[in-house]
């Protein structure tokens, strides 16, 4: 599967909400770098290395 999304150029996530549920996204890969960041500005984190 992660070999269809790299050749789509997408990235799945995970957005670490702190509950016992794990919140997939979907987010074009040359955006994730920007979206960790902003995440991480919110006192949020997202993992990318699904």
């Amino acid at each position: 599967m992660s070999g269809k999304l790299k050749e789509q150029a997408i990235s799945l996530a995970c957005l670490d909400i702190e509950s016992d549920c794990y919140v997939l996204i979907t987010v074009p890969s040359s955006d994730i770098d920007e979206i960790m960041k902003l995440a991480q500005e919110a006192g949020c984190r997202i993992q990318d290395s699904l």
